[in-house]
C-alpha cells in the first residue's frame, strides 16, 4: 500500500458520498493499494479487455462514467484539470492513482444507486453490473473478501 493511501481514500470517498471502508476493501482486494505498473494492469480475459489503475477498471467502465453522467464529468475535470478539454478519458489516465479512486468510487456509487444494499454492489464492481442469485452473492469469494477487508478499514487507523 502506498503511503497517504487511507487518507486519499478516506478524502474521495467523502467527496463521493460512499463509506470509505467500501472503497477501502474493493481497493485492497483489487491491487492492495499499490499502483505500481506490474500490479495496475490485468487482463480479463472474459470481458477482452484491460483493468487499469488501483481499482482496476476498464478503460469502456471509465469512459461510460466519464461520458454519460455530466455531474461526475463535471466534478472530476474541477479535480483534474488535465481532463478540462477532454471527451473521452485513455488508459493512461486511469494509471492517475487519484483519477482512478475517484472513477472507482463513482462507479460503486452508481451500482449502489442501482440495487440500495452495499454487498451487492460489491459483487456487481466485479462481477458485472446485474444483480446476483442471494446464494451466489452469500458464496462469492471476491465479495466476502472485499467485505473482510473493508472491516479492517475500522481496525487500522
Amino acid at each position: 500500500m502506498f503511503a497517504g493511501v487511507r487518507a486519499i481514500i478516506k478524502k474521495v470517498a467523502q467527496d463521493v458520498g460512499i463509506p470509505p471502508h467500501i472503497l477501502y476493501g474493493i481497493i485492497m482486494q483489487e491491487t492492495g493499494g499499490t499502483p505500481a505498473p506490474h500490479v495496475a494492469l490485468r487482463y480479463e480475459k472474459v470481458f477482452d479487455e484491460f483493468s487499469t489503475g488501483l481499482g482496476q477498471l476498464f478503460l469502456s467502465t471509465a469512459n461510460d462514467i466519464y461520458q454519460n453522467y455530466p455531474a461526475y464529468k463535471k466534478m472530476l475535470q474541477e479535480r483534474f484539470p488535465f481532463l478540462k478539454d477532454k471527451d473521452e478519458l485513455t488508459e493512461i489516465d486511469l494509471y492517475h492513482p487519484r483519477l482512478n479512486l475517484y472513477l472507482s468510487a463513482l462507479y460503486l456509487k452508481i451500482l449502489y444507486n442501482k440495487c440500495e444494499d452495499w454487498r451487492v454492489a460489491v459483487f456487481m464492481y466485479n462481477h458485472g453490473p446485474q444483480e446476483p442469485d442471494p446464494i451466489i452473492l452469500e458464496e462469492d469469494a471476491y465479495t466476502n473478501s472485499v467485505m473482510t477487508k473493508a472491516q479492517n478499514w475500522f481496525v487500522r487507523k
